[in-house]
């Protein structure tokens, strides 16, 4: 066997397999919903997105998209009810949502 190999088994495997599906769930949803784009394919169970301006024809469009995630991740985050986080990637601000552990 690789010695980089990870096996999981018993609940540890269960709950990997739903954290997986519950962010391929989610990236499907933010690929039907036009006011947004995944900005890269999801990865385990880390999905990257972002919320897009109405308006797609002028100068500042990056600068509105990039103000428009970071409102969008300050607004989500202030619930307390789930925690994204964010990078930027080509100039692009991005969200993630990483799905893991359980958050009391």
């Amino acid at each position: 066997m690789d010695g980089n190999a990870v096996i999981w088994t018993g609940s540890t495997a269960i709950l990997l397999r739903n954290h997986i599906t519950l962010a391929k769930l989610f990236e499907d949803l933010v690929r039907q919903d036009l006011r947004f784009e995944v900005v890269t394919p999801w990865k385990f169970s880390l999905v990257c997105f972002r919320l897009l301006p109405p308006i797609k024809n002028d100068d500042d469009y990056d600068d509105r998209a990039n103000k428009l995630n970071r409102e969008l991740l300050d607004a989500v985050n202030s619930t307390g009810k789930i925690i994204i986080s964010h990078t930027v990637l080509s100039g692009k601000y991005v969200l993630h949502l990483a799905v893991g552990a359980p958050f009391d």
